[in-house]
């Protein structure tokens, strides 16, 4: 069985990404977090229409992206759109299967919290 799935965003032509320590202060792309001089985070580079992009996440934000894509196979999400596209495919797929999904949609709003708390802390 194959799952068919439709994704809204066009794929990079170019995509590569890896955990790094900042050389800098950066900022989130997906919850706007400062990330300090030498904390991980990922850096990924890309290339959309012929133009490039080089998005930095925040490890927090990385998190959430595994736990969502871990637990449903066919999460669609684009950078600088991460939790929206997060709350939209668990909000879906809770509407199709509740008893099945309770505990993704339990798991990703703790995660939610857990980064804003961490964002206003800072």
């Amino acid at each position: 069985m194959t799952l068919d799935c439709y994704c809204d965003y066009d794929a990079p032509e170019v995509y590569s990404s890896r955990i790094v320590r900042g050389r800098k202060d950066y900022s989130c792309w997906e919850c706007g977090k400062p990330i300090s001089k030498g904390e991980q985070h990922e850096y990924a580079f890309g290339v959309v229409d012929g133009y490039t992009f080089q998005p930095r996440t925040c490890m927090s934000c990385v998190g959430i992206r595994q736990f969502v894509k871990i637990n449903i196979p066919c999460f669609c999400w684009a950078h600088g759109n991460l939790l929206e596209d997060a709350k939209n495919i668990v909000r879906a797929a809770y509407e199709e299967a509740p008893d099945e999904v309770r505990g993704v949609a339990f798991g990703l709003g703790r995660l939610l919290v857990s980064a804003r708390r961490e964002r206003a802390s800072e």
